[in-house]
């Protein structure tokens, strides 16, 4: 935790690559800025930015962990810029896709120009079925949200196995709730709370 602008992984990123090591940054004041690749193996990724922004310039990928984004103004993602939380592929099993949270506490926009992923991990052999996808919850508890590519299906079955199941996209704000031209929201379940927009 530190105080003032914050550049994450400025030179190389920050690679957790031990089963279920966690990456977790706090910035109590200002910007909080992704600009090199954050990667976990399994692990959770937790961003927060407590009084400014978070400026993802970087993927974050976790295999079948979870991403959870706090800001006190707005998040933004820069084009081609991924969040990721695939389930592993798996010969016995492939697991299930990580949870994805964006959450905006104060007043300004969440602005994604890049994609989030949360599908569940495919299944290589055996009779067993897909992993399930994650759930993509984004909050905005003062301004609108603008979102890319959301992607939460499940994961390929394999011999009498099937897929797995598709996930739940949720999104709330208290403005405008909408996309970038071109873009699709692909899951089971969509979710839309807009309290003062459309």
């Amino acid at each position: 935790a530190g105080t003032g602008a914050a550049a994450l992984g400025q030179v190389i990123g920050i690679a957790a690559t031990g089963a279920d090591e966690t990456v977790t940054v706090t910035s109590l004041t200002n910007t909080l800025t992704v600009d090199d690749v954050v990667t976990t193996n399994s692990g959770d990724v937790t961003l927060l930015a407590t009084a400014g922004a978070i400026v993802v310039d970087a993927d974050i990928t976790t295999t079948d962990g979870k991403a959870t984004l706090t800001a006190g103004t707005t998040i933004n993602s820069t084009a081609n810029v991924n969040i990721i939380t695939t389930g592993k592929d798996d010969a016995v099993q492939g697991t299930a896709g990580g949870e994805v949270l964006l959450r905006s506490t104060g007043a300004g926009a969440i602005t994604l120009l890049g994609n989030i992923t949360a599908n569940g991990g495919n299944t290589t052999g055996g009779n067993n079925n897909g992993g399930a996808a994650g759930v993509v919850t984004i909050l905005n508890a003062n301004g609108l949200i603008l979102i890319d590519d959301i992607t939460a299906t499940g994961g390929s079955g394999f011999g009498a196995g099937v897929a797995g199941a598709n996930g739940t996209v949720q999104l709330s704000a208290t403005t405008t709730i909408d996309q970038q031209n071109g873009t699709a929201i692909t899951a089971c379940n969509l979710k839309l709370i807009s309290t003062g927009g459309d």
